[in-house]
Protein backbone atom coordinates (compact mmCIF):
# COMPACT_ATOMS: atom_id res chain seq x y z
CA UNK A 1 0.00 0.00 0.00
CA UNK A 2 1.35 3.41 -0.99
CA UNK A 3 1.81 5.98 1.72
CA UNK A 4 -0.25 9.11 0.99
CA UNK A 5 2.54 11.46 2.10
CA UNK A 6 4.64 13.24 -0.52
CA UNK A 7 8.30 13.06 0.39
CA UNK A 8 9.57 16.38 1.79
CA UNK A 9 13.16 15.82 0.67
CA UNK A 10 11.98 15.40 -2.90
CA UNK A 11 10.05 18.66 -2.73
CA UNK A 12 13.02 20.48 -1.17
CA UNK A 13 15.31 19.04 -3.84
CA UNK A 14 13.06 20.32 -6.62
CA UNK A 15 12.71 23.78 -5.06
CA UNK A 16 16.49 24.04 -4.63
CA UNK A 17 16.94 22.82 -8.21
CA UNK A 18 14.75 25.61 -9.55
CA UNK A 19 16.57 28.16 -7.38
CA UNK A 20 19.94 26.75 -8.41
CA UNK A 21 19.14 27.32 -12.09
CA UNK A 22 18.52 31.00 -11.35
CA UNK A 23 21.60 31.28 -9.12
CA UNK A 24 23.84 29.37 -11.55
CA UNK A 25 24.68 32.74 -13.11
CA UNK A 26 26.53 33.55 -9.88
CA UNK A 27 28.92 30.60 -10.26
CA UNK A 28 29.84 28.88 -7.04
CA UNK A 29 26.70 29.96 -5.17
CA UNK A 30 24.59 28.15 -7.76
CA UNK A 31 26.81 25.08 -7.58
CA UNK A 32 26.53 24.89 -3.78
CA UNK A 33 22.73 25.23 -3.90
CA UNK A 34 22.55 22.63 -6.66
CA UNK A 35 24.72 20.12 -4.81
CA UNK A 36 22.56 20.40 -1.69
CA UNK A 37 19.43 20.08 -3.82
CA UNK A 38 20.84 17.08 -5.68
CA UNK A 39 21.65 15.31 -2.43
CA UNK A 40 18.14 16.00 -1.08
CA UNK A 41 16.49 14.81 -4.30
CA UNK A 42 18.52 11.58 -4.32
CA UNK A 43 17.80 10.94 -0.63
CA UNK A 44 14.14 11.69 -1.29
CA UNK A 45 14.04 9.18 -4.14
CA UNK A 46 15.61 6.54 -1.90
CA UNK A 47 13.07 7.25 0.87
CA UNK A 48 10.21 7.09 -1.64
CA UNK A 49 11.26 3.59 -2.66
CA UNK A 50 11.91 2.47 0.93
CA UNK A 51 8.72 3.83 2.53
CA UNK A 52 6.48 3.68 -0.57
CA UNK A 53 5.74 7.40 -0.51
CA UNK A 54 4.51 9.70 -3.24
CA UNK A 55 6.74 12.13 -5.11
CA UNK A 56 8.89 9.95 -7.36
CA UNK A 57 8.40 12.34 -10.29
CA UNK A 58 9.18 15.32 -8.08
CA UNK A 59 12.43 13.71 -6.94
CA UNK A 60 13.44 12.89 -10.52
CA UNK A 61 12.63 16.45 -11.61
CA UNK A 62 14.77 17.71 -8.72
CA UNK A 63 17.68 15.54 -9.83
CA UNK A 64 17.34 16.81 -13.41
CA UNK A 65 17.04 20.50 -12.40
CA UNK A 66 20.01 20.30 -10.04
CA UNK A 67 22.13 18.51 -12.63
CA UNK A 68 21.30 21.15 -15.23
CA UNK A 69 22.12 23.91 -12.73
CA UNK A 70 25.51 22.37 -11.93
CA UNK A 71 26.39 22.05 -15.61
CA UNK A 72 25.13 25.55 -16.38
CA UNK A 73 27.11 27.09 -13.51
CA UNK A 74 30.29 25.32 -14.57
CA UNK A 75 29.89 26.34 -18.21
CA UNK A 76 29.10 29.96 -17.35
CA UNK A 77 32.03 30.15 -14.93
CA UNK A 78 34.45 28.73 -17.51
CA UNK A 79 33.14 31.08 -20.22
CA UNK A 80 33.33 34.06 -17.86
CA UNK A 81 36.92 33.29 -16.88
CA UNK A 82 37.86 32.73 -20.52
CA UNK A 83 36.33 36.05 -21.59
CA UNK A 84 37.92 37.90 -18.69
CA UNK A 85 41.37 36.47 -19.37
CA UNK A 86 41.16 37.38 -23.06
CA UNK A 87 40.35 41.04 -22.45
CA UNK A 88 43.14 43.54 -22.93
CA UNK A 89 43.82 46.34 -20.48
CA UNK A 90 41.86 48.96 -22.45
CA UNK A 91 38.69 46.85 -22.23
CA UNK A 92 39.24 46.29 -18.52
CA UNK A 93 39.71 50.03 -18.04
CA UNK A 94 36.45 50.72 -19.88
CA UNK A 95 34.46 48.52 -17.52
CA UNK A 96 36.17 49.96 -14.44
CA UNK A 97 38.40 47.01 -13.56
CA UNK A 98 41.71 48.89 -13.78
CA UNK A 99 42.12 52.15 -11.93
CA UNK A 100 45.56 53.25 -13.08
Amino acid sequence: MENEVTNGKAIAGLVLGILAIFFSFLGFIGIIIAIVGLILAILGLQNIKKYEQKGRGIAIAGIVCNSIAILLAIVLTVVGVFVFLNMDSSELNNIGMIYF
